[in-house]
């Protein structure tokens, strides 16, 4: 996504955009057609490369096309179709599948593809603004790329090849190697992938680590609640599908009033509150047991929701505008890099703790006793992401 959203900064973020959105089209059509599983995983991965250009460039044409004071309202609006759509996918992939197959899926995905592609290339302002110059570091996009997929691939896997393995330890050693190689070259290149300079901006490297912060609590919850409820309490897969929906309905209420109110009395406020009632909630579900109330955790769930749909977006303005014009692509791939490492770190942590609860992760005791320390663990990602939020800028 860093590479991407660089080269939005270079070559135009309408392009990048644009040029993404036809691969991912391309990538959905070879997925519904692929012939074998490793087809179908080549045919993922360039999906997952149109949707890297989309995704590290589509909150800067947003932040373009709206003013100052709009900034919170705009990415509160995009966040509440993000959590709709999120709510809505699982649920409609399931329904189509069983109506015509999993290749439905990647038809639905085609047809609705073209015709967004459509609406944006109509309504997408032109790159008017002054794009950075420079030549693209193809040297620490290969750094990063080695760095980051080396990290969350031992994440995925740690569970499997032991915590304390030497593949795991060695793992996450290289990574910090390639990671350091990254910085160093990054200091020396006169056009970086990632300008280091923006971290000396409190206000960009607070938003930063605040959104890596609560991705890992979100992470971590998203992880461990269906494990609870279907594993340690016994509830169908229709029952916890509904009381997991509480979570992402609060956060499409908050969003676009929290971004809106950000535009007004700024972002420090709404996130920090965000965070603190993301806090909260998340130490609540630490003390569920195999009785408590299903309704306290739908309440809990949905507390958790506002909390985070308070934070994210006036969080994303706040990183947006800490950002120069000509680093805004930059920028709106470091967010998108915080919401995948935050989520990576969170879910490889709840899975390590169901992992050493217990030899069955199917097991109600072994699921219970992951609770206590797997949430405690995100309430102190979601405290420590509300200190950072709560800095001034």
């Amino acid at each position: 996504m860093l590479a991407f959203g660089r080269l939005g900064d270079l070559r135009g973020q309408r392009r990048i955009f644009l040029t993404g959105f036809a691969i991912f089209i391309a990538g959905s059509a070879l997925c519904g057609l692929a012939p074998t599983v490793p087809t179908l995983i080549a045919a993922r991965a360039v999906q997952a490369l149109g949707a890297a250009m989309l995704f590290s460039n589509s909150i800067a044409i947003l932040i373009g096309a709206f003013g100052s004071s709009e900034r919170g309202r705009a990415i509160g609006a995009v966040s509440v179709f993000t959590y709709t759509g999120l709510t809505a996918g699982p649920p409609l992939a399931g329904f189509v599948t069983d109506a015509v197959g999993w290749r439905g899926i990647f038809a639905l995905t085609f047809v609705l593809g073209l015709a967004c592609f459509a609406i944006c290339w109509n309504a997408l302002p032109t790159d008017r603004e002054a794009h950075a110059r420079g030549a693209f570091d193809l040297t620490g996009t290969i750094l990063l790329t080695a760095a980051v997929s080396t990290f969350l691939i031992t994440l995925q896997e740690a569970t499997s090849w032991g915590v304390t393995s030497a593949l795991t330890i060695g793992g996450i050693a290289l990574s910090v190697v390639l990671a350091v190689a990254f910085v160093a070259t990054e200091r020396r290149v006169a056009s970086p992938i990632l300008d280091l300079r923006l971290f000396r901006t409190r206000a960009f490297s607070a938003a930063t680590v605040a959104a890596v912060a609560n991705y890992v609590s979100v992470a971590a919850t998203y992880v461990l609640m269906p494990f609870y409820l279907i594993h340690g309490r016994g509830l169908s897969a229709t029952t916890t599908g509904l009381v997991l929906a509480a979570q992402p309905i609060a956060q499409v209420l908050a969003a676009p009033l929290s971004g809106t109110l950000s535009d007004h009395i700024g972002t420090r406020i709404p996130r920090t509150a965000g965070l603190v009632v993301l806090t909260l909630a998340v130490l609540y579900l630490a003390t569920l047991g195999p009785t408590s109330p299903l309704e306290a955790v739908v309440v809990a769930l949905a507390v958790t929701g506002l909390g985070t749909g308070a934070f994210v977006a006036p969080n994303t303005a706040q990183l947006m505008a800490a950002a120069p014009m000509e680093r805004r692509g930059t920028a709106n791939a470091v967010s998108g890099t915080s919401r995948y490492l935050g989520f990576a770190i969170g879910s490889a942590a709840a899975a390590a703790i169901i992992a050493t609860a217990g030899p069955n992760s199917a097991d109600s005791a072994t699921i219970l006793r992951a609770v206590e320390p797997a949430f405690l663990i995100a309430a102190a990602f979601a405290a420590i992401g509300a200190a950072f939020s709560a800095m001034p800028d």
